[in-house]
C-alpha cells in the first residue's frame, strides 16, 4: 500500500491503485451491463477483463493517441478494453457488432477494405471498445461450442481474450494461463464488488 491505497498487482508489479481502477470501471458501468446483456455474456467477467486491460495498458495510455499514428500500419490494440483493430474488423464482418451501421465503410461487405485509422476512431471510444469486447467474448463462445461450453469456463474466456488468434484453435481440453486465472479470480471478485 502506498499513497493511493492498495494496488492492482500483475506479475509482481503495482499497475494502478484499486481506488483509481474502481472509479474508472464505475464510469463505464452502464456500457458494461448493456454490452453483457446484448451479447449474453457474464457482466462481471466483462468487467474483470476491462480491469485487466486498463491495468495492463495504464503506464502507456497517456501516450496512446499521440503515438498511434506511428503504429497505424500494425494491428494495434485500442480503447478501454484494448481491442485489436483487426479483431474489431472481424467482429463487424461476421455480424457480431457494428458501431455505426449507417456508415457504408463499416458494412460487412466493405469493412475488409476500411483503413485501420477509420476503424480506430470507433474502437478507441470506451462504449464501442466495451461492446467489441463483449462481442468478442460471444464470438469465442460460439466458436468453441462444439468442443466446450465457455459460458461455464470464465478462466478460459479470460485466457482466450488476450491470446493471439493463432493460439485459439478450438479443442476439448483448454487450460487457463496465469493471466486468465487472475482475471477470472481476483478481478472477477473486484468487478462484482465495484459494479453494483
Amino acid at each position: 500500500q502506498k499513497d493511493g491505497g492498495p494496488f492492482i498487482i500483475i506479475e509482481g508489479k503495482a499497475m494502478a491503485t484499486k481506488k483509481e481502477m474502481q472509479e474508472r470501471l464505475h464510469l463505464h458501468k452502464d456500457d458494461i451491463f448493456d454490452a453483457a446483456k446484448k451479447f449474453s455474456v457474464d457482466q462481471h467477467l466483462l468487467g474483470a477483463i476491462v480491469i485487466d486491460e486498463i491495468a495492463q495498458f495504464k503506464p502507456w495510455e497517456s501516450f496512446s493517441d499521440p503515438l498511434f499514428g506511428y503504429f497505424i500500419g500494425v494491428n494495434a490494440s485500442a480503447g478501454i478494453a484494448q481491442v485489436k483493430i483487426d479483431t474489431a474488423r472481424g467482429l463487424i464482418k461476421n455480424g457480431y457488432y457494428n458501431p455505426d451501421p449507417s456508415n457504408p465503410k463499416l458494412s460487412p461487405e466493405r469493412v475488409g477494405k476500411t483503413s485501420r485509422m477509420d476503424l480506430y476512431t470507433y474502437v478507441k471510444k470506451p462504449k464501442h471498445s466495451i461492446f467489441f469486447a463483449a462481442a468478442r467474448m460471444r464470438e469465442l463462445a460460439d466458436r468453441w461450442k462444439g468442443f466446450v461450453n465457455l459460458n461455464a469456463m470464465p478462466d478460459i474466456v479470460a485466457t482466450l481474450y488476450h491470446l493471439r488468434d493463432a493460439q485459439k484453435k478450438p479443442h476439448g481440453n483448454p487450460k487457463p494461463d496465469e493471466r486468465g486465472s487472475q482475471i477470472s479470480g481476483e478481478f472477477y471478485q473486484l468487478s462484482k464488488e465495484w459494479l453494483r
